[in-house]
């Protein structure tokens, strides 16, 4: 069958010989532009051809530029919205990250707290027990020369080299390098005050207003308060495997 066709692009007819398909493609002779071409019925006054418009199957520039848009800007909103989203994660993770540095912080802080508190109650109650010592030193052995022999051991080395009077036989065992501390004598004196006379002192009082406190590092004050006046003597005390001991004294 013969359909008259016109050019939708230049508007020039032309004639095509086809059967039985609806829609045809075809070229325009006029322009040679590629046309579409939806083909319509036999009319009823039985002519051999059927007017038809083709219409171009050429893409417009304007779909063109439409499809490029669109895919451009779905690319751009899409760069902003996974930047926008990589951002907020990294926001997320920094605050996650800077609440468990505080939280590490803040239990670095109190484990430190802790433990000195707990080494001030330590040195608070092995304060306490040295005082202790020391009153009942010279309650016992500096004042009331009751057990003065009993705190022998007491002395470091160097504390009995200081205060032991040594007889010759202790000068004889110190040069084979032991010293006999049940036999030797200690200068008692050097743990009274100066200006203290113990044979005009009222023991008693002494030492019922005996106190110990601690003072510095290793040393002890120790007040002693005669005929009105304020004394003190400071002793120095170290620890050995659980044990006080007199290392030095200063009046």
């Amino acid at each position: 069958m013969r359909y008259k066709i016109t050019c939708s692009h230049c508007g020039q007819p032309f004639m095509i010989d086809t059967e039985g398909n609806r829609i045809v493609r075809c070229a325009c002779p006029t322009c040679g532009e590629m046309l579409r071409v939806q083909l319509g019925e036999i009319n009823a006054s039985g002519n051999t051809y059927v007017n038809v418009n083709g219409v171009s199957s050429k893409i417009k520039p304007i779909w063109i530029i439409a499809v490029l848009f669109l895919l451009i800007g779905g690319g751009v909103l899409w760069y902003y919205l996974d930047k926008d989203h990589k951002e907020y994660l990294m926001s997320v993770e920094q605050k996650q990250a800077r609440r468990k540095a505080h939280r590490d912080s803040l239990m670095r802080i109190r484990a430190a707290q802790e433990e000195q508190v707990q080494n001030q109650e330590k040195t608070e109650k092995q304060q306490k027990e040295i005082c202790e010592f020391l009153k009942t030193f010279y309650a016992e052995a500096v004042l009331g020369e009751e057990n003065r022999n009993g705190y022998l051991r007491y002395f470091t080395s160097h504390a009995r080299e200081r205060f032991c009077e040594r007889t010759q036989s202790d000068s004889l065992s110190a040069a084979h390098g032991f010293m006999d501390t049940e036999s030797s004598s200690i200068d008692w004196n050097s743990f009274y005050p100066r200006r203290m006379v113990l044979e005009d002192a009222d023991i008693e009082r002494l030492i019922k207003n005996l106190k110990v406190i601690s003072d510095n590092n290793d040393w002890y004050k120790v007040r002693l308060v005669h005929q009105g006046t304020t004394e003190y003597v400071y002793i120095k005390v170290m620890t050995q495997g659980g044990r006080i001991l007199i290392d030095d004294c200063r009046r």
